[in-house]
């Protein structure tokens, strides 16, 4: 296993950008480095796949990367942008159930034949999740309101399909 692969530092490179995002940079930059965080989503695993680096460390480090991004720039805004404090519980609720569910299979170990993979609802959760970071960049906070809401309502579709994909 190659953790320093290209895809690999492709996910890692989201990190040092939600920090650059939140620094008190030009709005310009921000953009930029929001826009490479979500080229790099894209990027990392269409490189994985079409060079075969793929590996369990990669599909592990992606969605953690995604998480520590979208968390870094969401509780940022909050603070900066006054935001409702029960859009939190919104935006990562599939995120918390996932995690949750993930510690109980390993404190119970539960053996599944099957590994749990990315699902096309979950991946429409961390769409909207990165469009709302853009929302909040460009202070379209009304925008940003029904994309909460449309994060909430893909999560639960997300967290009901993750179930019964993991209970077959």
């Amino acid at each position: 296993m190659k953790i320093f692969s290209l895809p690999n530092l492709l996910s890692l490179s989201r990190i040092p950008l939600a920090f650059l995002i939140i620094a008190p940079l030009k709005p310009e930059w921000k953009y930029l480095f929001c826009g490479l965080a979500i080229l790099s989503d894209f990027l990392d695993g269409y490189l994985a796949k079409k060079f075969n680096q793929t590996s369990k460390f990669g599909a592990i480090l992606d969605p953690a990367t995604d998480k520590i991004f979208v968390l870094t720039i969401v509780i940022a805004s909050f603070v900066q942008l006054s935001l409702p404090i029960y859009w939190i519980f919104l935006i990562f609720i599939r995120d918390i159930f996932s995690s949750t569910g993930f510690a109980m299979i390993k404190l119970f170990k539960i053996k599944r034949s099957a590994e749990i993979k990315s699902r096309l609802a979950g991946k429409i959760v961390t769409v909207l999740q990165f469009l709302l970071i853009v929302f909040f960049l460009s202070g379209k906070i009304e925008l940003a309101e029904l994309t909460v809401y449309a994060i909430f309502a893909f999560s639960i579709v997300s967290i009901v399909d993750y179930l019964v994909h993991f209970l077959r």
